[in-house]
Parts: structure tokens; C-alpha cells; sequence
């Protein structure tokens, strides 16, 4: 797994690009939110986090799945993304899974030492398996 950066922004590549740094725990305990079509952990991954009509809190530790909609995209406000970003952030998430994130709210999570995760076209849960095994496989060199 290669390392570059993209303005300022940490970015790991291979299959998939995780912008920030590496997630704040290194045990087993983890808050993953990912941004969904629809309130299902079989559902889509939304295009981009600040569009994404609903939002799953996924914690490893207990293995339970917290779910919220953020309501019409029409009725979105042009900073709707940060709201959530906030909103996310209060709920203690480590980590955020999405097609794509706005510069405001990558620079947002970075600050929060919060990992950010791009994936294309695939369902919530298996991007969540493939964010964790990464993850995992990232431990065991440390």
C-alpha cells in the first residue's frame, strides 16, 4: 500500500483511497459511519457524504447498528455536509465511509483525527468488511 498526498490530505491507494491519518484506536473498539441510500446496512453507498439521505453508525464493539436520516436533498442546505459532519463527530465516530467527501468536510474530519474512507459502487456492509479488514491487515504491521 502506497502513500501520497493530495493537497495537504493524506491519501492511501490501492483498491480504494482513505484520506486522514490512520484511526485513533487501535484495538478492537471503532465507530464507522457510513453514508447510505437508504437507511440498510445492505444498501448503497451514497455518492457523496454530504447527499447521502441516511447515515449508519456501525460499533464494533458492541456490533449494533445506529441508524438516522438526514432528510430531503432538496431541503439539504449548502453546508449540509458539515451539519453531519457535526452531528457524526458528536456521536463519536472514528472512522466515515463514502463515494466522495467535499473539501470543507475533509478538512473538518482531519482536524477530528477521523478516517475517511472513499469507495465506489458498493453495498454499506461490504464496504464495511473491506474498510475493517484493511484496517486489521494495517494493525498487524504496526
Amino acid at each position: 500500500m502506497s502513500r501520497a498526498s493530495v493537497g495537504g490530505i493524506k491519501q492511501y491507494v490501492p483498491e480504494r483511497c482513505i484520506y486522514g491519518r490512520e484511526p485513533r484506536k487501535r484495538g478492537c473498539e471503532m465507530r464507522v459511519a457510513i453514508a447510505c441510500q437508504k437507511p440498510r446496512l445492505a444498501s448503497d453507498v451514497a455518492a457523496h457524504f454530504g447527499q447521502a439521505p441516511a447515515y449508519i453508525i456501525y460499533d464494533t464493539k458492541s456490533e449494533t447498528v445506529t441508524k438516522f436520516a438526514s432528510g430531503s436533498r432538496a431541503k439539504m442546505p449548502r453546508d449540509g455536509g458539515l451539519n453531519v459532519a457535526v452531528t457524526l463527530l458528536a456521536a463519536n465516530v472514528d472512522a466515515v465511509i463514502a463515494g466522495r467527501f467535499g473539501h470543507r468536510v475533509a478538512e473538518f474530519f482531519d482536524g477530528a483525527d477521523v478516517t475517511l474512507s472513499r469507495v465506489s459502487s458498493m453495498a454499506g456492509s461490504c464496504a464495511l468488511d473491506q474498510f475493517l479488514r484493511q484496517r486489521e491487515d494495517r494493525s498487524h504491521l504496526a
